[in-house]
Order: structure tokens, then C-alpha cells, then sequence
């Protein structure tokens, strides 16, 4: 989608300025770091908030299935790249960094390593905007990190909660100096993604699951809390209603 996105921006750049890019405060603030830091230090900065935030989602579902808070984030994340692949296909803005562009591949091998590049992070997209992608997946991992330490001593929570909290904080002045982002992009990015991540958690807790339906929604709800075994959907339904 964000090739495609790309491909759409530039072939309306006879109206527009390709290289123009929106005003934004934080870039008068927070320095130009792109000849200095590489712009796969971000990837680097989600994937390693990522991989440990698994492994504590991991540690700290019930004993019965250890998936289960794991499988809240990817129905979170889910939902947000639907939201976000509307935006950027309808909507194309100037990109913060122009050099990014590029026009949609000719041949099929050329897409198929446009898109690797894509996925791997060693290339980006322009137009990869509103909402930013870095910032709602690590907000879903962060908002479980609140939520999963709830229970926890609680100097062992207050530490969780901080560290994450300042991971998630220097990560975004890092999207934003490496010009990756707007402003714009990045707030709304932790808007949006903890309002999903917040109504995910509410809707596996308090909506009734139905054995017997047939709903697409009821069938992703049931893979969510009791993908695993009956036993374990028993007892996530006891653990509620008690």
C-alpha cells in the first residue's frame, strides 16, 4: 500500500511541489539527524521494544495459555493497519523527507524487492504518513505494558511502566529527527493506537462470547481469548464474570 501511496503522489506532482514538505515546529527543535543516525535505527528501536514486550506478554498471561495477551496486541495491530492503510491510500501529504519517493516498479521482480526493501526497513516509503506505523505498534506494546503490570509489586511496575514509557518517548524524537514523521503523525499515531488497544482490551473482557455464531467479529473474538483450548475460554469467562 505504501508503494502504491508513493505512486499516486507522484503522479499528480504537476500540481503539486514533489519536494515541498509541511511546516512543522518539532523540526525547528529537534535536530536534523539524517547524516548522522541511520533511518534503520528506528526500525531498530520498534523491534527490540517489540521482542521484549512479547516476551513479558508471554510472562505475564495466565498460566493456562500463555498467548493470550499476545494475541490482544496482534488483534490491536490488526486494527490499526486497516485504519492506516485507508489514510494513506486516500490521502497523500507532502513527505517529510522527499528523497524517499519513488514511482511504482514496471516489472513484477522489481516490485517484489521494493516491497522487501519496504518490509526489512533498508528503504522507506514518502508518503508513509499520517498515521505513523512506528508509533501505533509501539504504543500497543506500550499500553500493554501498563496494563499487563497492574498487578505487579509495585516498585516492579513503576519501573516497568517508566522505562517503557521513556523508550516510547525517545523513540519519537529520534522518527522525528530522522525526519520520518510529522508531528502530526506521531500524535495521532498514540491517539488512535491506544484508544484500539484500550477498546481490544474492554471488548475481550466484557463482551460475551458466542460458541454457536457464525459472525466474523464472534470468530475473531473466540481466536483472541480461547484460540487455545475450551478450558482456557472457561476460564478467562470465570476470571471476568468473577
Amino acid at each position: 500500500m505504501q508503494i502504491i501511496s508513493d505512486d499516486v503522489y507522484l503522479k499528480h506532482k504537476e500540481n503539486i511541489n514533489s519536494t515541498i514538505t509541511v511546516h512543522d515546529m518539532a523540526f525547528s527543535v529537534i535536530p536534523d539527524l539524517r547524516n548522522i543516525v541511520h533511518h534503520g535505527f528506528a526500525d531498530l528501536a520498534v523491534v527490540s521494544f517489540t521482542m521484549v514486550s512479547i516476551v513479558h506478554q508471554i510472562l505475564e498471561s495466565p498460566n493456562f495459555d500463555r498467548f493470550l495477551l499476545l494475541r490482544r496486541s496482534v488483534f490491536a495491530i490488526m486494527i490499526l493497519y486497516v485504519i492506516r492503510t485507508l489514510t494513506i491510500i486516500v490521502t497523500q501529504i507532502p513527505p517529510s523527507d522527499p528523497s524517499f519517493c519513488a514511482s511504482f516498479p514496471n516489472e513484477f521482480g522489481a516490485l517484489i524487492n521494493r516491497m522487501f526493501e519496504i518490509f526489512t526497513g533498508s528503504k522507506k516509503a514518502c508518503t508513509d504518513m499520517i498515521f505513523s506505523g512506528h508509533m501505533a505498534f509501539m504504543t500497543v506494546s506500550l499500553v500493554r505494558w501498563w496494563i499487563d503490570t497492574t498487578k505487579n509489586r509495585q516498585w516492579i511496575k513503576l519501573c516497568k511502566r517508566l522505562i517503557s514509557s521513556i523508550h516510547v518517548a525517545l523513540s519519537a524524537v529520534l522518527f522525528l529527527g530522522l525526519r520520518l514523521h510529522y508531528t502530526v503523525d506521531i500524535v495521532l499515531g498514540i491517539i488512535i493506537a491506544v484508544f484500539v488497544t484500550v477498546g481490544v482490551e474492554l471488548i475481550c473482557w466484557y463482551v460475551y462470547i458466542s460458541l454457536d455464531s457464525n459472525f466474523a467479529f464472534q470468530a475473531v473474538r473466540y481466536w483472541v481469548e480461547a484460540s487455545g483450548t475450551r478450558k482456557g475460554w472457561i476460564h478467562a469467562s470465570t476470571d471476568v464474570l468473577a
